[in-house]
């Protein structure tokens, strides 16, 4: 069931997806972080290229949230033919953990890339995300039009696996992008999504603050939806 809710202040909206909201059980909290150039989502050549400039940032926060997070790191070590109940050396442990993640992977082919999405529908998760999203504007509505800001749109295109046109078929992964790791399979398991904007002063390291440039921090918070083979995950 979909409903939105929007707060009194200018500045925060939610919309919500599910009438159950994640519970305390079972969850992993991480955050991801976003810092550049952040156009509106539209049509033109451009915006494909832009949206995996900004799925590149990306992989790597999530690439290290699978090997750092234990049950993550532990699922992907037994796909890859390690046994957990015995100790392994590091290099095979190393070897484990990338067979693992490559196989899950191979379910996920498009163009020249094997991406490898955390959020899927096989594996019953669902999510909310709390975006906290610093723009050089003043403070303002989010929803203009009964739509909300395109910049969004275009993080929310990032966070998932790319869609017909969203890659250029000449695209190809560097050689630590395989697998390539995204946040969604598709946007069907976000439970929640809640947006609050503030004014962006200035980047780090930065002198001039262009219109274009945007800060964005993700607090993403994982729960399996129901019990299944992989629950354990969240255990």
């Amino acid at each position: 069931m979909y409903a939105q809710s929007q707060s009194t202040a200018l500045n925060e909206v939610v919309f919500r997806y599910f009438d159950d909201p994640i519970g305390s059980e079972g969850l992993v909290e991480f955050r991801l972080l976003y810092s550049g150039e952040l156009l509106a989502s539209g049509n033109n050549a451009r915006h494909p290229r832009e949206k995996h400039l900004i799925r590149k940032q990306f992989h790597p926060q999530l690439r290290q949230l699978w090997q750092t997070n234990p049950n993550l790191r532990d699922w992907a070590l037994a796909r890859g033919g390690m046994s957990l109940s015995s100790p392994g050396d590091k290099d095979r442990e190393s070897k484990c953990f990338q067979n693992g993640v490559t196989e899950m992977a191979e379910a996920y082919r498009f163009n020249q890339f094997r991406f490898l999405p955390l959020v899927t529908a096989e594996d019953c998760l669902r999510c909310s995300i709390d975006i906290l999203f610093l723009r050089p504007e003043a403070n303002g509505m989010l929803i203009r039009g009964g739509d909300i800001d395109g910049r969004l749109k275009t993080i929310f295109d990032a966070l998932r696996l790319p869609q017909i046109g969203q890659l250029d078929a000449s695209t190809c992964p560097d050689s630590d992008e395989c697998p390539f790791f995204v946040l969604l399979k598709n946007d069907d398991l976000i439970s929640e999504i809640k947006v609050t904007t503030e004014e962006l002063l200035l980047l780090p390291g930065e002198k001039v603050r262009l219109s274009s440039q945007v800060f964005i921090q993700m607090h993403v918070r994982l729960q399996v939806r129901q019990k299944t083979g992989v629950s354990f995950l969240f255990d």
